[in-house]
Formats: structure tokens, sequence, C-alpha cells
């Protein structure tokens, strides 16, 4: 039976079911997220992209994401990389980046732009031992423009969690798994100098608490509130009940690896990012 590509930009109901069947099912065969997020998010929400899809017959039996945001970008279903999919994707844009998952550590290629470090421990509950700084969660009403500019700030230069707004953060707490207990703040007064925003993976093969971002003010910084902000959410992760925290580092950035690593972080596996030009 043949299995080919199709390219769309809109999913149809049994599409939609069928796709993230598979996405599903490659969680629980992976033991991980099968792919990003924000790519899932426009199949589960019935959201416009660019989408393709390897039909087996008429059952997918592949499925890819072409983000057109800056640069694009490309992440397949699973994390791997097709060869066939890249030539077609290749006809419609000269130059993409391509994600691969789940890569080993001596994997190496000049083609190379971003490596992406996913690490974790078992070392979850930490204690708070700051008190020069209050520590609340965050309340959507209140706290959205001050965390939102606290945050964009910390990540001025980072590709993707720089340039959040309203909009942005309005999606990710209406979603299921949001939990306001698990977004803590780091106040000076009335100031957000340091946030840590934690996310429970309830369904992956072990409950998982993810350090989903962490940030501090660059007005802030040198004051030990990176570690204190990563001691709080693991606090926050141990009391409802996960005992394993994950967390995505960029593999350049060594100050915040080695805080990590003081605290029991340990490197699991390597996403890469290859740049493809033709």
């Amino acid at each position: 039976m043949s299995t080919d590509w199709r390219y769309t930009e809109t999913l149809g109901p049994e599409e939609r079911l069928a796709i993230l069947g598979l996405l599903n099912s490659l969680d629980v065969s992976l033991g991980r997220e099968a792919i990003d997020e924000n790519r899932r998010r426009l199949v589960q929400h019935n959201l416009p992209g660019h989408f393709w899809v390897q039909f087996e017959g008429v059952t997918p039996r592949g499925f890819a994401n072409v983000d057109l945001t800056a640069h694009p970008s490309v992440e397949m279903a699973g994390g791997g990389y097709d060869a066939e999919l890249c030539e077609l994707i290749s006809r419609r844009h000269p130059s993409f980046d391509w994600w691969l998952r789940d890569t080993h550590d001596d994997h190496q290629s000049q083609n190379q732009v971003r490596a992406l470090r996913y690490m974790e421990s078992n070392k979850v509950h930490q204690g708070l031992d700051d008190p020069s700084v209050e520590i609340r969660s965050f309340r959507p009403e209140r706290d959205a423009d001050q965390w939102l500019a606290q945050n964009n700030a910390a990540f001025a230069n980072h590709p993707e969690q720089g340039t959040w707004d309203l909009e942005t953060l309005h999606v990710r707490i209406t979603e299921p798994w949001f939990d306001p207990s698990g977004f803590l703040l780091l106040l000076e007064g009335e100031d957000i100098v340091a946030s840590c925003w934690t996310k429970i993976h309830e369904f992956n093969t072990i409950r998982t608490g993810e350090i989903y971002v962490i940030s501090v003010h660059p007005d802030h910084q040198g004051k030990g509130l990176g570690a204190a902000a990563l001691r709080a959410g693991l606090t926050s992760i141990h009391s409802r009940g996960v005992h394993r925290a994950s967390l995505y580092v960029d593999d350049t950035n060594e100050q915040a690896i080695s805080m990590y690593q003081q605290h029991g972080f340990q490197t699991v596996r390597m996403d890469r990012v290859l740049r493809i030009t033709h």
C-alpha cells in the first residue's frame, strides 16, 4: 500500500482525531511528548497551520508542522527525520530548521544551529531558604501585565519566550493542565523580580513536574534569585505528590546548566536543530 505526504492548512474533524490519536500513541511508546505542545495545540484546538500528514491508505501514519514565524521550523511527530518530507518542504522553503528530538550526546552535524538539553532530577523537595523575597502564586487578573514584562525582559534574546503577549499567556493559563498554585512569583515589595512556572505531566509513564518557565529580571540578576525560584518550583512540585522534575535548557547556557546540576539535575537527552538549505 502506498504511503505519501500531503500538505494542508486545515484539518477535518476525522483527521484531527486520527492525528491526536497518533500523537497520543507516540507519547506512550516514546515515554515523552511526541511533538512540541505549541504544534499539538494547533490540532487540538482546530487552528489553521502548515501541516504535512503522511497517509497509509486513508490512515494518518505521520504528522509534521511547519512554523512560519521568523525562520521556518519543522518538527515531525516522534522527533525524527524523513528525507522525502524534507525534500517536499524544501520546494516551498529554500531554508528552514528541522527539530530532532532525543538524540545522543555524541551526535554532531555541521548543520546544527541549536541544541537543547532535557534534564531530570529525582531530588524534588528542596525547601525554601530566602526570607528576603516574598513568594506567592500567580493571579491572572492582577499579575499578567507585570509578569509578561518581567519574563520578556529576562528572555529578550530567546527565540521562543521573549515575545509573549497577553494572548500567548491566556492560551496557556486556560489549558487543562494549568494550576495557579504551581506558578510562583518572587517579589521585592510590589515588583516581580523572578518567577518559576511549573507544569505537571499527569500522563507520562512516571508523573513528572516540569520547570516550565523560570526567569529572573535582568535588573535583579546576581542575587541568587534563579536558585531561589528553582527551589520554590521544586518544592511546589513535591507538594503535589510528584517526585521527578524535568526542564529544558539551551546547551550554551552554561551558568543555568551548572545551577541545575547543583540541584540534582542530569542530562537525559539532547534535542537539536539542524538548518536545512537548498
